[in-house]
């Protein structure tokens, strides 16, 4: 199980000079696309679900938006379709 990040190093990571590198700005710009395509709005409580688990293929046929609790149990692989 992971260690649980203090509020210190949450604010770092996304805070630091290093969040804002290239790499992170296209990854947010990605993230941002996928909310975009799928007309969420941010704090509504939905997250975007790669259905091939690749972040950057962003065809509307590969995403699913979901409610952030149900998506954290698909990526961690604990979902189960009924």
């Amino acid at each position: 199980m992971a260690k649980k990040q203090s509020k210190r190093e949450v604010y770092r990571k996304y805070h630091s000079p290093q969040a804002n590198s290239s790499a992170n700005s296209a990854a947010r710009s990605n993230r941002n696309k996928a909310r975009r395509i799928l007309g969420l709005k941010v704090g509504d409580g939905m997250e975007v679900h790669h259905k091939d688990g690749n972040p950057m293929n962003n065809s509307r046929s590969n995403l699913q938006a979901v409610k952030k609790g149900t998506h954290r149990a698909k990526t961690r692989g604990t979902y189960r379709k009924h």
